[in-house]
């Protein structure tokens, strides 16, 4: 069987007007056992011309959507049943016509990506094909309405692949083949800086969040010189953390590249028996950017 590791990768820019456009970033690396059945959760969210208590309910549902996905429970709920109680009760974050939101609420592990959205952010999915990377769009179609959350999309990826998910306006600033060349030449936290660098220096008005997901492939031997060695950079590292996976033969035999999207269909969740394992206590790594200048960053209490 192949051993993978994931890795996961930011960028955050400010811009200048905090009206026009607020990004949320969020990324929780799981801790304990229980948690690393689970994987990583993460958010990428962009708010135009929202008001705080908005932005601030959206943070609240965030958080609470992340405690419900990572409860110490023997059974716990897939993310489509925990979606479907917040639509219950986020109808009002949508009410206000003046704003648009556009969010990505996912969750990676092992070799299965899950994505819920509304509006329409950007999520691509690059791929080994004949020796260089070939792209696809995973979110093609807006999704609109008066639920916070009616898209689910699952599909698997494969060993080489990367993910880049984020706020809606990247790709009008950095395009999708300036990406594929900048993942198929450095690792993902050189990519993620560069792109942060970038859209800094345009200095533009909106926000800018996102990141990469890559699967790294075991049996990809490095080209020379792709993965210098990392220097110690401390908390920039934090999240450059090997989650191993092991594959089985089976696994490495199913259709590539999100297949249900290439037939139209939107997959459900099958809830997986999670095996049960000894609680361990531990808190979960946090990376949040909040562009909210006059509130100070409150963390989940522990």
């Amino acid at each position: 069987s192949m051993s993978h590791f994931l890795e996961l990768q930011e960028f955050f820019v400010e811009g200048k007007d905090h009206k026009k456009s607020h990004v949320l970033l969020h990324i929780a690396e799981p801790v304990s056992l229980k948690e690393k059945e689970r994987g990583y959760f993460f958010v990428v969210a962009e708010v135009n011309n929202g008001y705080e208590e908005q932005i601030e309910y959206l943070q609240q549902i965030i958080d609470d959507i992340e405690n419900e996905y990572y409860a110490e429970e023997d059974d716990p709920q897939s993310l489509e049943d925990i979606l479907q109680s917040v639509n219950r009760r986020a109808h009002h974050i949508l009410s206000n016509k003046k704003t648009s939101i556009a969010c990505v609420v996912g969750t990676v592990n092992e070799n299965v990506l899950t994505l819920a959205y509304h509006g329409k952010p950007q999520a691509l999915l690059f791929y080994q094909s004949k020796n260089t990377l070939a792209s696809t769009t995973i979110i093609d179609q807006p999704s609109t309405g008066n639920q916070l959350f009616s898209e689910l999309i699952e599909g698997n990826i494969n060993g080489g692949d990367y993910v880049v998910i984020s706020s809606p306006q990247l790709m009008k600033f950095f395009s999708r083949d300036r990406m594929r060349k900048l993942l198929g030449s450095r690792r993902i936290e050189e990519s993620a800086a560069h792109i942060q660098k970038v859209l800094h220096d345009l200095k533009e008005e909106i926000s800018f969040g996102g990141l990469i997901i890559h699967l790294s492939d075991s049996q990809n031997k490095p080209k020379a010189g792709k993965r210098p060695k990392s220097k110690e950079r401390g908390s920039a590292e934090s999240l450059e953390r090997l989650m191993h996976a092991e594959r089985s033969t089976q696994e490495t035999l199913s259709p590539p590249v999100f297949s249900h999207l290439l037939d139209g269909l939107k997959s459900k969740i099958s809830k997986k028996e999670a095996a049960s394992s000894p609680k361990k206590s531990g808190s979960r790594k946090h990376k949040k950017y909040h562009v909210e200048p006059n509130r100070r960053q409150s963390d989940r209490p522990q």
